[in-house]
């Protein structure tokens, strides 16, 4: 994200994926590393999100100051220019982007499948993320249609296929009424519960000092709560 958290306010996300698959390493998708932009309320339907995806090249001679940004630098150089225009159409500036949290998900994935085809999966994600002490761990339950079946099925088909993932989430709602909807990306759901451990992180963030900043104001408070401890103790003893 930048600095002034952008993605996070507009409740998107830019995230540098790698992905491991720990049931099948020869799995073609083991590996593999995308930049991508989560965009929420691409259309009418509130369950419906978009993913642009970039490949990941580091290149292998550093030439230029795109090379050696934090995230630019991952992406191909053919694709760097239209990742930087998708930016700032979200009125993001490419070059105050930067690291802001890692996240560490376990998913396990069903997939069901109609006629032959891939036709939804359903995703039990386990995250956990952090930032230096503070940890934020949660579980997400994702319905989610089959990219490519959606795509290309008609009107018709799409409409179908809306259909039975609403019914999908309000029968998992129903026999799990503690779960509740949060279609933001884990990105959101990270920073806000490790704001809830961290109180100054969005506003240290918001300031324009980035995750360095973060860091050298809990060195700061943890050592003003040092000295204060061994103030205390000192007076403790003079006393005595």
């Amino acid at each position: 994200d930048t600095t002034a958290l952008t993605f996070y306010a507009l409740k998107n996300g830019v995230r540098h994926r790698r992905r491991v698959n720990l049931s099948d390493p020869n799995d073609r998708k083991s590996g593999r590393e995308l930049v991508q932009i989560k965009i929420n309320n691409i259309s009418d339907n509130v369950l419906a999100r978009g993913e642009l995806k970039f490949d990941v090249k580091q290149p292998a001679v550093i030439k230029d100051a795109d090379d050696r940004h934090p995230l630019l630098g991952l992406i191909r150089r053919d694709e760097r220019d239209d990742f930087k225009n998708k930016l700032k159409a979200f009125k993001a500036d490419p070059y105050a982007m930067r690291p802001i949290v890692t996240v560490h998900d376990i998913r396990k994935r069903i997939y069901l499948e109609k006629d032959g085809k891939p036709f939804l999966s359903i995703s039990l994600d386990r995250v956990d993320a952090g930032v230096m002490w503070v940890k934020a761990r949660f579980i997400e339950i994702e319905p989610e249609l089959n990219e490519i079946t959606f795509t290309e099925a008609d009107p018709a088909g799409k409409n179908y296929m809306q259909k039975i993932e609403k019914e999908l989430i309000d029968d998992i709602e129903f026999h799990l009424p503690y779960v509740k909807s949060n279609l933001t990306p884990k990105y959101n759901k990270s920073v806000d519960r490790i704001s809830e451990k961290l109180p100054f992180f969005k506003q240290v963030l918001g300031a324009g000092f980035g995750y360095s900043g973060v860091l050298f104001l809990a060195l700061v408070c943890i050592g003003a709560l040092f000295f204060l401890m061994i103030a205390g103790l000192k007076r403790l003893l003079n006393k005595k």
